[in-house]
Order: C-alpha cells, then structure tokens, then sequence
C-alpha cells in the first residue's frame, strides 16, 4: 500500500550577538534560537526491524543556545571554544518524546602553537602544534529511548611544519582510543551499530601555489 505523509511547516526565531575585547584578542558570538514545526517528519524502524518508516508528528520544537570564544593572548597561540544545547522534542497526541539522532550537548575545543622562524637558521618557517577536542551526546537512536549513546569526547592532535609552498604535517585521531558509537538501531530483535574510528593516524605533504 502507498504510505503517505504531510510536508513539514515550521517557524523559526533567533537572536545573536558577536564582539571582541581586549585589543580584538578576545572574540566572541552566541545566539539564541527557537524553531516550531507542524507535521513533523520523522523516520523510524519499523517494528520487524525490516526497513524504516517516513511518519508524521503533530508538532516538533527546538531550542537552543550556542556560544563560541576565540581568544590570542599572544601571536603564535590561539585557544578555541564553542557549545551548544539543543532541547528537541516532538509531540504525539499528549505524549512528548526526544527527537532522535540529535546530540544535546556539542562541544569542541582547540589550542593551536604556530611560530614562525628564521628559514636562513631553520629548515621550516613555521611549526604548527594543535590538540583538540570534539564531544557531543547524549544522543538517541529511536524515538521510544531504548537505544542511546551517552556524552562522549575524542581528542585530535596534529602537527605540521612549513617551508615556503610546502608543509608536512602528522595528524592523530581518537588518542584515547575510545570506543563511542556514530549510528545504532535495532532489527530483528538485535541491537546493531556503527562505530567511531579507533586510534589512528595520518601523514601528508602538501603545497599551494
């Protein structure tokens, strides 16, 4: 049989601020938000597990918050940092459930080391260090919260070197090696998921013109 289901219409509010401070070493945005939609579209498992459903909801909101600061005390370093909340819900009948595949918090944070040298005393004119850190979560996989995947962090690092055109760089991911699930759903009766990428790393050589 054809199944058929209703385009979403939303509305969406949001206010924001941005600036800078101390000399523009200090910058700064957030933003406030809020998004209202009818007949929200949302896909599901079926109960058998075989396959997905298109459906709609009554209604679906978001609210949210988000906040970025970058800050340069001195030249070389930069220290990054960016949040957001997300609160989404959707109603069916009198009932309100999460949203799913929707991280509530996200979080990333970054510092980068980046001086320049002499390339008449050094091989290099710049040496880049960085280390970041991206997390997000709690995150549910279906609408009923059977399946979901706590706050989670990974940590990058990177490394990298430049003369002229050309750099060379070195970059690690998931230093902890810590295992964090990116998708997951159930069928058949069995919980199945896809993971993040295990400790690994990557080497490169560049150039621009």
């Amino acid at each position: 049989s054809l199944i058929l289901y209703k385009p979403e219409r939303g509305t969406n509010y949001e206010w924001g601020i941005r600036g800078s401070a101390f000399g523009n070493k200090l910058q700064c945005a957030s933003s406030l938000f809020y998004t209202h939609i009818n007949d929200l579209q949302v896909t599901d498992f079926v109960s058998s597990g075989l396959g997905r459903i298109q459906e709609n909801f009554s209604t679906g909101k978001y609210i949210g918050a988000e906040l970025e600061l970058l800050y340069r005390p001195v030249k070389p370093l930069s220290l990054a940092f960016s949040y957001g909340y997300l609160y989404a819900k959707l109603k069916s009948g009198n009932k309100l459930y999460t949203i799913p595949y929707v991280p509530q918090h996200t979080l990333s944070a970054a510092i980068l080391y980046s001086p320049q040298f002499d390339p008449k005393r050094f091989f290099f004119e710049e040496l880049t260090l960085g280390l970041f850190c991206n997390a997000n979560g709690p995150i549910q996989w279906n609408i009923n919260s059977k399946l979901t995947e706590p706050f989670n962090a990974m940590l990058d690092a990177k490394i990298a070197v430049r003369r002229g055109i050309f750099s060379i760089w070195a970059k690690g991911y998931n230093l902890t090696n810590h295992p964090r699930t990116t998708f997951s759903f159930r069928s058949l009766g069995r919980s199945l998921m896809q993971t993040a990428a295990p400790l690994h790393f990557e080497i490169g050589i560049t150039f621009a013109h």
